[in-house]
């Protein structure tokens, strides 16, 4: 495992933007923490939806975590797991989260309980932060 990085689901980062339950575990992480490039479209469109007009401000936000180019290898690591995970209801940004998790072989943080099932189907750390 390659020490001390982590990847933030955007559940985790957005219980810190929005000073939620586990907002403390990330802040603590978040000299460690990644984030795959399509959760940070993710936390991105959250904040332009829910009123976050301040572009600087986003981008300071988005600053807190280290980018994971999204690549062809990871997009097919996502299509790999949907059978694994699609009784839990995720979302395409949940399987892209945890195939870059998988893929760098580093734990995973989120806010989302359906995950807890899936820490021996994908070999994976999975983190919960409440």
């Amino acid at each position: 495992m390659m020490s001390n990085k982590i990847i933030l689901d955007t559940s985790a980062l957005l219980a810190l933007i929005n000073n939620e339950i586990g907002a403390d575990i990330i802040c603590e992480q978040l000299p460690h923490a990644h984030m795959s490039t399509v959760n940070i479209a993710e936390v991105t469109t959250y904040l332009h939806r829910n009123g976050y007009a301040d572009l600087e401000k986003i981008n300071n936000i988005i600053s807190l975590v280290r980018p994971v180019e999204f690549t062809c290898e990871y997009a097919m690591l996502v299509g790999q797991i949907i059978n694994l995970t699609k009784q839990y209801g995720l979302s395409l940004g949940d399987r892209a989260c945890l195939a870059t998790a998988k893929i760098l072989n580093i734990p995973v943080y989120t806010a989302d309980k359906a995950w807890n099932n899936l820490t021996k189907a994908l070999n994976l750390q999975i983190i919960q932060i409440r």
